[in-house]
């Protein structure tokens, strides 16, 4: 019971609640801050971090090992496995790693002694991987370049060829770490052998460990060149090949094969059934279904098993990119079929052909009945790159190419294509081009328009609460000018709750330079009655009146600058008793240069031409706990000292700042979390592109079907620029334009109430995550995450919370 109250204090406490510290952690003296939860597996956790000496960003691998000593061994086997390949393009690396006794859980009691968690420090690559990208191409109706894509599908198999050729290096400093990781293996086993007597232990079949006298495929991996020479070869093989372990580099082309779990050396000759068992299990475990080869379904003895395993699944994953999933996935779908039994039987096909003519074993995959398959180009998949899966997905081992012949394939194959549109990148976020002179983001050529929804329980009314702002004739938007103290009182304030935002100039007179905000106050200050819109709404007018007050120099303003004046001046407010709130602040150029500052859980997206281009990271302590800027009350305080507990006291130099270059035609939108926490960022997508493309903002090319800005942009964003279309004309009509198939966007108010392009996006947006806030049906991002968090609890549906967002469209100037 008292874990289950532990539990559900982090789970639904609001964002100011105590608790006992910071989540940090310390990896062999450097310490790091967990930002948030990037992925989860069985055992493993991988948490995005961040150097709190340098501020570099990482990815920490956690591993927990409850099964004692022999999971601890197999966390440091991935370990061991880094240092093989270090340094290699292609290949990740890991940078430092340690093992650390776990103290006796205080709620839960008992002795776990031998419990053990191992953490790897990995690099962090912003663009996601390759899995990622076939999603945003489902979800946006585009395809790889084929000869991008067999580029990056060059580099994995140029990562492979390292694994499946590697030589013996004795004496080198990557066999030496090797070895000291085993080492430390060891002596764990020794200190556990000292605590506790180890028993006798039985495989999933039943067969005594000490009976079956051959190595496993989870035994040590730089044991296994004992007795190889140095030069010589000591085969491995990947053995996880698929979309989500192949990460995209932050230049957006370089593949990075990662998680080398699931290594083992190769080949391996299945002598003995319970060897043949013992690599089924294994491959069970650590290989993914869909995209295992047919020999590790049914393990025969006798039998080798070798790195022709790793073709195989390349083959797959060649067939998820220009697809959108796995070839035996779609044919098991489509037939009702199972899985293995697909792959066993080589049963799968392309979706442009028919059963009867792709029934051979080596043919291809899966059916479009749903539409989800994509082709690259008008004509469909060409006819080498098919050719290249098909070689891949021989059932027999032997009748695959090895990694030589793949990679030759693969560069005579990229030779005969035609080169691809030039925009196109690999992920869902995409690398931005380079700087072109002349581009506005604001001012006469650029425009921005923020909409709220008023509070928790009122109607959004786009006509009411939306803010159309243009420097060459407002100030700033969002806030009372006249007086200060008049802009914090709420019969002065706009009514967005305890959201905020403002926009302003940047100086007195219209430089084209602007500032702009939102921000959340946190709600759980009303349970002390405290206004928890006083510090927000506060903090945006101070920051639009040192923005409109900044003087004009060569240096420009910073937004964790401004951002730090608006919370001095906010501390200084003897009226501002109490409060806290997150925050997201920009400042534009006329030059279509933007920085960001980001602290909390309001952040920033990207969107240029029907695409996630970038996006901030939330910056969180636990669940539900942002990052937020606190004024803590010395009576608070007090209290809080005396049960032990901390109140999270952020500085404006903790937030995340990063840099964007608007191009003509991009969509930049700022939001709290009452945005984030309902609609996702693919949700948010379908909104803009459905409403850029059915208003004619933009446009299809009828030469690739590439998306473009259009003519009519810049009409589009001027005032009543919305006036100019036709009067039958329905954004919500776009087939592109509803975000799930259980809930559509609202249809929009008449016309004349929108004026503008920008004005019909931000209330799009709002009214959007207004219906998913109380919408019970639909589980958004808030409810995932809790689930993932806390798997079992009740919480469903949307989170009704207030919401604000701005939107800015970047015009050429």
């Amino acid at each position: 019971m008292a874990q289950y109250f532990f539990d559900l204090l982090y789970t639904f406490t609001d964002c100011m609640c105590c608790f006992p510290s910071s989540p940090q952690l310390k990896i062999n003296n450097r310490s790091f801050k967990l930002l948030r939860l990037l992925g989860e597996g069985g055992f493993s956790y991988v948490y995005l971090v961040q150097d709190k000496s340098t501020s570099e960003l990482f990815a920490l691998k956690k591993i927990r090992c409850p099964f004692g000593q022999e999971s601890v061994s197999q966390a440091l086997k991935e370990v061991e496995a880094y240092s093989l390949f270090s340094p290699h393009p292609y290949i990740i690396r890991s940078y430092d790693h340690c093992v650390v006794n776990e103290s006796a859980n205080k709620f839960r009691g008992g002795d776990d002694s031998s419990s053990k968690t191992v953490y790897i420090l990995l690099p962090y690559y912003q663009r996601g991987n390759l899995q990622d990208a076939i999603n945003a191409n489902l979800v946006n109706h585009t395809s790889f370049p084929e000869k991008e894509l067999m580029t990056l599908m060059l580099g994995v198999a140029k990562a492979l060829k390292a694994m499946h050729q590697y030589r013996v290096k004795s004496g080198s400093a990557s066999t030496r770490q090797a070895k000291g990781v085993r080492r430390e293996g060891e002596e764990a086993d020794e200190e556990l052998s000292r605590k506790v007597g180890k028993p006798k232990r039985r495989n999933t079949h039943g067969v005594d460990d000490d009976v079956e006298q051959e190595p496993l495929m989870d035994d040590e991996v730089t044991r296994s060149q004992e007795g190889v020479g140095e030069g010589e070869f000591r085969p491995y093989a990947h053995r996880d090949i698929k979309p989500g372990n192949i990460m995209i580099d932050d230049d957006g082309r370089t593949p990075i094969l990662m998680d080398l779990g699931s290594l083992a050396p190769s080949p391996i000759a299945i002598t003995s059934r319970s060897l043949a068992l013992a690599v089924q299990d294994t491959a069970a475990e650590h290989s993914t279904m869909p995209y295992r080869a047919p020999e590790l379904f049914d393990v025969k003895t006798g039998s080798i098993i070798d790195t022709k395993v790793d073709i195989w699944s390349l083959g797959c994953t060649l067939y998820a990119c220009l697809v959108g999933k796995s070839p035996f996935e779609a044919r098991s779908e489509e037939t009702g079929g199972s899985l293995s039994m697909c792959v066993l039987g080589g049963d799968w096909r392309f979706p442009d052909e028919n059963s009867s003519s792709a029934k051979g074993k080596a043919r291809s995959n899966t059916p479009s009945a749903s539409g989800s398959s994509q082709s690259s180009g008008e004509g469909g998949i060409s006819e080498s790159v098919k050719d290249i899966v098909r070689k891949c997905l021989q059932v027999e081992p032997a009748d695959r190419p090895d990694i030589d012949e793949l990679i030759q394939l693969i560069q005579d194959t990229i030779k005969s294509l035609p080169d691809g549109p030039d925009a196109v990148q690999f992920a869902h976020i995409v690398t931005a081009g380079e700087d072109v002179p002349g581009y506005t983001v604001l001012g006469s050529n650029g425009h921005l328009h923020g909409a709220i929804n008023p509070s928790k329980g009122r109607r959004f009314n786009p006509e009411k609460h939306t803010y159309n702002f243009d420097p060459t004739i407002h100030e700033a938007i969002g806030i009372a000018l006249d007086n200060i103290g008049e802009g914090r009182s709420r019969q002065n304030r706009p009514a967005s709750g305890e959201d905020a935002f403002f926009a302003s100039r940047v100086g007195a007179e219209d430089t084209g330079a602007i500032a702009f905000a939102v921000a959340d106050g946190v709600g759980g200050w009303a349970e002390h009655k405290i206004d928890p819109a006083d510090v927000s709404h506060g903090l945006c007018t101070y920051m639009a009146q040192h923005a409109l007050m900044e003087e004009a120099s060569q240096r420009k303003l910073r937004p964790k600058e401004l951002l730090q004046r608006g919370y001095n001046s906010v501390v200084a407010d003897e009226s501002i008793t109490a409060g806290g709130t997150t925050a997201s602040v920009g400042v534009a150029q006329t030059d279509g240069s933007v920085e960001l500052a980001n602290l909390g859980d309001s952040g920033s997206v990207l969107f240029r031409l029907g695409a996630v281009h970038q996006y901030s990271a939330p910056q969180t302590h636990a669940f539900n706990t942002p990052y937020q800027l606190n004024i803590i009350p010395r009576r608070m305080r007090e209290q809080a000292h005396m049960f032990g507990g901390v109140y999270f006291e952020d500085s404006p130099r903790d937030a995340a700042v990063s840099t964007l270059s608007m191009q003509h035609g991009d969509v930049l939108v700022l939001a709290t979390d009452g945005v984030f926490d309902n609609l996702n960022n693919q949700d948010i997508l379908k909104i803009i592109t459905g409403r850029m493309l059915a208003t004619g903002a933009w446009r299809e090319s009828s030469k690739n079907a590439a998306i473009c800005p259009s003519e009519e942009l810049q009409a589009l964003t001027a005032p009543g620029g919305l006036h100019r279309l036709s009067p039958s004309f329905s954004p919500s009509s776009s087939p592109s334009s509803s975000p799930s198939s259980t809930s559509s966007i609202p249809p929009p108010t008449p016309l004349k109430n929108h004026h503008t392009l920008q004005a019909l996006l931000a209330s799009s947006i709002v009214g959007e995550a207004k219906l998913a806030s109380i919408d019970m049906r639909r589980d958004g991002p808030f409810a995932k995450e809790a689930q993932r968090y806390y798997p079992g609890h009740w919480y469903r549906g949307g989170k009704v919370d207030d919401i604000c967002a701005l939107v800015i469209i970047a015009m050429d100037g």
